[in-house]
């Protein structure tokens, strides 16, 4: 990731894009946890009864908020599990989009494990710690009535302000994949100048008569050319330049040893 390397034998791993990643996992999650909050504050009317009843039979406050966190560790913890099933499940579509080997070794990982556990401890606490305090906040009397929740349209609640939050969120990343899509669209269909499908690349051979010849006899080969660089490389400045007619500027050239068939080979138009 921080290798300086010039022309690698092979690309280098991209610590931007691992931080891009990684903020939008960070943003996925605090989404979740944003809308499991929602939920469980949604859900709460439904609970008024038990927190009363428990409430009369002896149950302090503590030791209902420790009931809730621990409901959320709990789903959180089958939540988890679940996504690392659906990961092996689909492992083959991983690797194929990735080039990466998901393995139980990668899982059980001492770090991987460490972080995990990290992760879950900061999600239990940011979903689980404001219903926790507000649900067992109910009052006794009023939680077995039923009357602790009275519609008032000109306050602006938590719920609202996360709602809000959460369809701002989800707005920019809809608004970013967008841009993203049709970025993506634009490299794969933007006309380079030259033609590279069902073309192979291989090293040049010691023998290139030779080599030649053996890929004229073979039935699948239409045409062929070689080159110092591909028309996807950098060229090579070798020190030569040139003047325009009746310029003072001075151009650097760049050169690209080919073979004659070069231009047809690749379908470049030349402007001039």
């Amino acid at each position: 990731l921080h290798s300086q390397a010039g022309r690698p034998m092979k690309p280098n791993g991209s610590l931007s894009m691992i931080r891009i990643l990684g903020a939008i996992g960070i943003i996925i999650l605090i989404m979740s946890s944003v809308n499991f909050v929602n939920i469980s504050l949604s859900r709460a009317i439904t609970r008024q009864k038990e927190i009363g009843m428990r409430k009369v039979l002896g149950a302090v406050r503590g030791h209902l908020v420790n009931q809730f966190l621990v409901e959320v560790a709990v789903t959180i913890v089958l939540s988890l599990v679940f996504a690392i099933l659906l990961c092996f499940l689909f492992k083959s579509q991983f690797t194929a989009i990735t080039g990466l080997e998901l393995t139980l070794g990668s899982v059980l990982n001492a770090s991987f494990l460490i972080t995990i556990g990290s992760v879950l401890v900061l999600l239990v606490i940011l979903s689980g710690i404001y219903p926790a305090l507000y649900i067992s906040g109910f009052n006794t009397i009023s939680a077995l009535t039923q009357k602790l929740f009275k519609k008032n349209e000109s306050s602006f609640s938590l719920r609202q302000g996360l709602t809000l939050f959460q369809c701002i969120i989800s707005s920019v990343l809809i608004m970013g994949i967008l841009g993203i899509k049709d970025q993506l669209d634009y490299i794969r269909e933007k006309s380079v100048g030259v033609n590279m499908e069902q073309i192979l690349v291989i090293p040049r051979s010691e023998d290139p008569e030779v080599f030649e010849q053996k890929l004229s006899s073979i039935s699948g080969v239409i045409s062929f050319a070689s080159s110092q660089q591909l028309p996807v490389n950098d060229l090579n400045y070798d020190g030569r330049i040139a003047r325009k007619p009746e310029s003072e500027e001075v151009l650097q050239i760049e050169s690209c040893f080919v073979t004659p068939n070069f231009l047809d080979f690749y379908h470049v138009n030349l402007l001039s």
